[in-house]
């Protein structure tokens, strides 16, 4: 049985939004409630490599770079690419970065050197993607992004939706079949987190969808940060009971006390590659 890792991002791995709390595309999934928690850039040219000195001064080994999107999708990462590829040379940071649906040659070409891994949403959910995320591409363009992703070079992370509201088992096992056939070797699964006044999914229906995932990953599965709180005791305690996945975000405490185990712990983003992790490791 896989023994799983824990992940907390406390102190050796920060967040940076690139348009602090703005995101001009506003799908109704996020609307950015998840910038609001990131530290933003200072104004300035050069304010982001300004923030991340000050961040590795604090002793942050690695950063999480995201931020909105644009209204085509992508996160507005030109005028940084020479600060990332200096954060990562001269400060010696791991960089994890939320791109969007980049796929330009000549931003992905730069952004080689300048970042460690990419975190990737891949859906095919044509309800998800332009319904949800409103987004001016059909799903099939998703896998041509990532697709583009992985032939320039990139380690790309794919984050799949285990549920959301239009979700289906078949379409599941297509999305991580086709994760799997572009060459990914990690992949992270979330939970939509409806709206206030919208059903959350039970826990017993993702445990059912968890144990068909790991039946058809063939690498490291994660269970990401996103998931809604009512259902992690459970559905935590099962992942970790029954060695569902490697790589467990933010694991419910409970669940970490009924289910008897101590995972080893990382102060770090789920996503990156086995040979980063000694350098974040707690205990």
């Amino acid at each position: 049985m896989t023994r799983p890792k824990a992940f907390r991002m406390i102190r050796l791995f920060a967040e940076v939004s690139l348009t602090g709390a703005s995101c001009p595309l506003g799908c109704s999934h996020c609307r950015g409630r998840y910038l609001r928690g990131m530290a933003p850039v200072p104004p300035g040219p050069r304010g982001l490599i300004r923030l991340l000195e000050s961040l590795a001064r604090r002793g942050a080994r690695g950063v999480l770079v995201s931020g909105g999107l644009t209204r085509e999708g992508r996160l507005p990462v030109e005028p940084y690419l020479d600060q990332l590829h200096e954060a990562r040379r001269r400060l010696g940071l791991v960089i994890n970065l939320h791109p969007g649906y980049e796929d330009r040659p000549w931003v992905l070409e730069r952004l080689r050197p300048a970042v460690d891994v990419l975190d990737y949403e891949l859906s095919l959910s044509k309800e998800m993607v332009r319904g949800v995320r409103r987004l001016p591409f059909s799903p099939e363009h998703t896998v041509k992004v990532m697709e583009a992703m992985i032939e320039h070079g990139h380690d790309v992370v794919p984050h799949i939706f285990l549920w959301h509201p239009w979700s289906s088992p078949q379409l599941l096992k297509k999305e991580l079949a086709v994760a799997a056939d572009l060459g990914a070797k990690r992949a992270t699964l979330l939970v939509y987190i409806p709206p206030p006044g919208e059903p959350e999914p039970q826990a017993e229906k993702l445990l059912e969808l968890l144990r068909l995932a790991r039946s058809h990953w063939p690498g490291e599965l994660a269970l990401g940060c996103m998931r809604p709180y009512s259902v992690k005791p459970q559905l935590d305690r099962a992942a970790l009971e029954e060695g569902l996945v490697d790589r467990i975000a933010n694991p419910s405490p409970r669940a970490l006390r009924e289910a008897a185990v101590e995972p080893p712990l990382y102060d770090a983003c789920c996503s990156l590659p086995e040979h980063l992790l000694p350098r974040f490791r707690v205990k």
